[in-house]
């Protein structure tokens, strides 16, 4: 038998002490569950381990259990309740292809001193997933997730994850302290989240108003406060959150990837809109790719702030094999004083109208330093490689056919700077003339803030980018 020896440190009286010895790799496991409701308890301390042969990262870590976990189980209610110390992942709500989870709801809970990741919805696909066998019509919602990714700090969106599953909202929701992304929707597999023979994919899913922040802290890269990787799945949204203070790992030469959303690999037709996202250690949105062909919907980057976008406020990945619109951006509020607006990437435009495959319209643009508007540079294309073949400053981009309406303005938020983060707008005559229509930067977050967790000690030395003079 195992022996453990305690040198108690001076003071310490071990006759009051609380020994906590974990013995379980998951806490709750159910099946075929439902109409029950978890209201007010607590479940801490798993047991979750990393295997003696260690453990294989993959995005959004699927072979990771759950410390609370229901398979197959509809219209559970988990109210109220307390998951921490866990190794592995606090809740899920999963399917086995025979049967479906459906309408469960997360409420006003709180998940802190996570292993791996938070709440996960659904698996990554299987060939047997069918529209009518994947979790389905799930709500998350007023919860704080923080302090995750304390043993396995990777998952690309780990705060909260949806896999194969549709027509769930993500709303109102307080996410930090991560060691990578904080709301993730599916990964980039070939021709999966958008469904295969008898599914639609991830489908219908909407991300609204949640405070995302503080990601990554330079442990990872590759990550965003939100991010999708649904392909063609339709009917995806991501409305009205608030997103700041992510950073890659900074110091690593090769570091990168800290952005504000993230529209993975060939996702498109997904509508962006009313998000206020600043201070990000590389782009404020990275369309990697998108649409593959001139009859796939674009991504409609829509009515949005982006502002200190440490690398540029857009990056764009790489190409389809044909060419296709891939995003539009339009009437949306740039603000910067490093960086760029197009981080350098692969911006060609296919020997056609650059307007045909990177639709700008109607947009503000302002570097603090003034000078946004003669910047020669201030717009550029590439080639088929990402070599930059063409500059033009703002009167040349729009000579193009690119950002009619558009306008380099001062947009006069409150009081941008930190610690203020006042993005609100003290004047709207440069949003009303490209028609951004003001929405309220304060409303993303937990309506009600009853469980507010502790803070959760470092899995890891950090050395962080200063929010007043790094971004």
């Amino acid at each position: 038998p195992w022996t453990l020896t305690y040198l108690a440190q001076i003071g310490e009286d071990l006759s009051n002490a609380q020994v906590i010895i974990p013995q379980l790799p998951q806490l709750v496991v159910a099946n075929n569950l439902s109409h029950v409701t978890f209201k007010g308890l607590t479940f801490s301390h798993d047991n979750w381990v990393v295997p003696p042969a260690g453990h294989l990262s993959v995005q959004a870590e699927p072979s990771v259990t759950a410390a609370v976990s229901f398979t197959n189980s509809s219209n559970i209610t988990f109210d109220s309740d307390i998951i921490a110390h866990t190794g592995g992942w606090g809740i899920d709500f999963v399917g086995d292809n025979t049967a479906n989870s459906a309408s469960n709801q997360v409420l006003n809970s709180m998940l802190y001193d996570i292993g791996t990741g938070g709440i996960r919805i659904g698996k990554t696909v299987s060939k047997n997933d069918t529209d009518a066998n994947v979790p389905q019509f799930n709500t998350i919602q007023n919860n704080v997730v923080a302090g995750f990714g304390r043993v396995l700090p990777a998952g690309t969106g780990t705060g909260i994850w949806i896999g194969d599953s549709h027509d769930n909202l993500v709303t109102h929701n307080e996410v930090f302290d991560g060691y990578n992304g904080g709301i993730g929707v599916c990964v980039p597999t070939t021709a999966s989240c958008q469904g295969l023979s008898n599914s639609g994919g991830a489908f219908n899913n909407v991300v609204s108003y949640n405070l995302v922040y503080q990601l990554g802290l330079g442990v990872t890269d590759d990550m965003g406060c939100i991010y999708l990787a649904t392909e063609a799945a339709t009917g995806n949204k991501v409305l009205n959150n608030r997103c700041h203070d992510v950073m890659h790992a900074t110091e690593d030469p090769d570091g990168y990837g800290g952005n504000g959303i993230y529209i993975d690999s060939t996702t498109h037709g997904v509508l962006v809109q009313n998000n206020l996202v600043y201070r990000v250690s590389q782009a404020g949105l990275q369309n990697t790719i998108g649409a593959q062909s001139p009859t796939d919907a674009p991504n409609i980057i829509q009515n949005n702030i982006f502002a200190y976008s440490l690398q540029g406020t857009l990056v764009h990945g790489g190409g389809s094999p044909v060419s296709a619109l891939y995003f539009s951006f339009h009437n949306n509020l740039v603000y910067f004083d490093k960086g760029s607006i197009q981080k350098r990437g692969y911006w060609y435009c296919w020997n056609t109208a650059c307007s045909s495959i990177y639709d700008f319209a109607g947009n503000a643009y302002w570097n603090t330093n003034g000078m946004l508007a003669t910047l020669p540079n201030a717009f550029f294309v590439t080639n088929a490689n990402g070599g930059i073949i063409q500059n033009y400053s703002f009167a040349g981009w729009q000579g193009i056919g690119e950002d009619p309406g558009g306008v380099v303005a001062d947009p006069h938020f409150t009081n941008p700077i930190y610690p203020a983060d006042d993005f609100s707008l003290k004047d709207t005559s440069v949003a009303n003339q490209v028609g951004f229509v003001p929405f309220d930067t304060n409303a993303p977050g937990r309506t009600s803030k009853v469980l507010n967790p502790p803070a959760v000690p470092a899995g890891f030395p950090l050395t962080l980018l200063n929010p007043t003079t790094d971004y």
